[in-house]
């Protein structure tokens, strides 16, 4: 679904790490009184509205923060980091220092004092190629201090645009422009003036605004009105729109969401629909869980399966034999349950489906078996393909288990291809799947299998008798889609225990033996350095969140509305 690959979260992380600083031949002119002898600041000021009436409809993303001194007061928040490091990113921090020093402030609060106000991101695409720009409504009084103390050289009148002068500076062979008009000052990398001059000459030049997109306009119309922050995102050709709100309460933070895009309702056909976050008997030891309120009439590559199951059809023999809800769920078995100390935590990940027809078990059973079949014969492990799979008959508990590890083998990935190698891999690897009461349970771990059945015995050790559980706030919602709940210490605890355990036995550090061992190498680097940017992300975002909802559901035709919660 659209919906989850296009993510706006990730696209508005992008854009804040997306400031470019590459050269750009833009030649400064001497320093002169850009504002002219006569002209008084406050009546230009007065001038300038809003930002979304002079922004073009068209932008990317557009992220509006009402207040920032509120928000970037607080050192330890994730969206405080990354706006920080969006502002510290812009100009070089040398030169931030020798400003701060010149005014006799420290650098954060010389950003506070410019940035402290309003603060607007924009970012539009040119030739393929997305430069954010940043807006701060700053103090008029600031204005003539900062060519000074920021070394900055007005470009003279051929730089200008409108009411709008543009200056540049260097430090150590890295440009950067800064542009003021009326109250706002903005700031961007070189390669970025282009962008620059796009924004704020579209609404001159007869482009639509923010505040002229009707779509935009009823977005923003579904949001809460009282609101610190403001995030707007759409794709390409502007089918799909992504609208969120934050508000802070002291450490609590909630995110409102609104969206449209003209292929929801292609994917949100129901067969069976409920309105209430259903968890089921799912135990209580998980940090990640979610549930889904549907089961779709069509999905892609439908046909493919029938393939795979034949002489079954996946449409009539498992689409409509389950039924809502769907749950996922993620968490951990600790290293005292093994016989011996793998030395690690283990992860445990699986998905259990709801049957209206127990004789869906069947073609499940089939379809799991065949697809593990195919895999280990695409690796030629025709031994492993045949008699990978094992009958378990345990404390009254009949399943399946097969040892998935050549999907590890799939691809090109010598960062997966190392754990498949590793004497653990089958803890990560074994899939254990078979019937549990009403629910199909695949999980990677058995010991959710014998979890499963003691939370079914007693209703205190499932989720939903957590005591922390009714800290999420979940609602009962028409057209609820999705609701997930997130114990985030926890969870970006085991992140981190996690990856170091990838450093420690896969990367390692030890000399290659010989040259393909050192292309391996070299090539398991390279993965871990792009592996490690989203993964302090999603550290960073939850390690001082204790609890975290998130409820998605159908708000119209075409629209969806959803909610996040983050409790401290």
């Amino acid at each position: 679904m659209k919906i989850v690959q296009r993510s706006f979260f990730l696209g508005v992380v992008l854009s804040l790490t997306a400031l470019g600083c590459r050269s750009n031949e833009v030649q400064p002119t001497p320093q002169e009184d850009f504002w002219g002898k006569s002209e008084n600041l406050k009546n230009v000021f007065a001038q300038w509205e809003s930002p979304e009436k002079w922004l073009p409809a068209k932008s990317r993303v557009f992220l509006r923060i009402e207040d920032p001194s509120a928000l970037l007061d607080r050192e330890d928040d994730p969206l405080s980091q990354e706006v920080w490091r969006l502002l510290e990113g812009a100009i070089p921090g040398e030169v931030w220092d020798d400003a701060a020093k010149k005014m006799g402030h420290s650098r954060r609060e010389l950003l506070l004092e410019l940035f402290g106000r309003e603060l607007v991101l924009c970012d539009i695409s040119r030739n393929h190629r997305r430069r954010a720009v940043v807006f701060s409504r700053s103090r008029p009084k600031l204005f003539r201090q900062l060519p000074e103390v920021l070394n900055l050289s007005y470009l003279g009148e051929e730089g200008s645009i409108g009411d709008w002068k543009l200056f540049q500076g260097e430090y150590e062979k890295r440009k950067y422009i800064a542009a003021l008009g009326g109250p706002w000052l903005a700031v961007t990398g070189t390669s970025g003036i282009d962008h620059l001059k796009e924004l704020i000459t579209s609404n001159a030049q007869g482009e639509k605004t923010l505040s002229q997109d009707p779509v935009f306009n009823e977005l923003v119309r579904r949001l809460p009105s009282q609101r610190d922050a403001i995030i707007y995102s759409r794709d390409g050709d502007g089918s799909d729109r992504h609208c969120v709100s934050l508000t802070y309460e002291g450490d609590r933070v909630e995110a409102h969401y609104a969206a449209k895009s003209a292929e929801f309702n292609q994917y949100l056909n129901p067969l069976h629909e409920i309105p209430q976050p259903r968890f089921g008997p799912l135990p209580n030891s998980v940090f990640l869980a979610g549930t889904i309120s549907l089961v779709m009439r069509e999905l892609p590559g439908q046909s493919a399966i029938d393939l795979l199951i034949f002489p079954s059809s996946f449409k009539e023999d498992i689409l409509e034999k389950i039924q809502a809800p769907i749950m996922i769920f993620f968490g951990q078995v600790g290293r005292s349950e093994f016989q011996s100390d793998p030395g690690f935590v283990v992860p445990a990940l699986g998905i259990a489906i709801r049957m209206k027809d127990p004789v869906v078990r069947h073609t499940l059973d089939r379809l799991l078996s065949r697809l593990h079949f195919l895999l280990s014969v695409g690796e030629l492990e025709l031994v492993e393909g045949f008699f990978g799979g094992s009958n378990v008959n345990k404390r009254g508990m009949k399943y399946k288990t097969a040892d998935f590890r050549s999907i590890f083998l799939q691809g090109n990935s010598g960062i997966l291809s190392r754990l498949a190698k590793l004497p653990q891999a089958s803890l990560i690897s074994t899939v254990a799947y078979g019937v549990v009461d009403d629910y199909y349970l695949i999980a990677t771990q058995e010991k959710f299998f014998e979890q499963w059945k003691k939370s079914l015995e007693g209703h205190n050790a499932t989720l939903k008798a957590a005591q922390d559980f009714p800290e999420f706030k979940l609602q009962d919602k028409e057209g609820l889609l999705v609701s997930v709940v997130l114990r985030g210490k926890e969870f970006s605890s085991y992140l981190k225990e996690l990856r170091q355990f990838v450093k420690d036995n896969v990367e390692g550090e030890e000399k290659p033996k010989d040259k393909e061992d050192a292309r391996e190498k070299e090539k398991i680097k390279k993965e871990a350095t792009q592996l490690d940017s989203p993964f302090r992300l999603l550290v960073r975002g939850f390690e001082n969140r204790r609890l975290v909802s998130f409820q998605v559901w159908k708000a119209g035709k075409g629209y969806l509305g959803g909610i996040l919660r983050s409790m401290p």
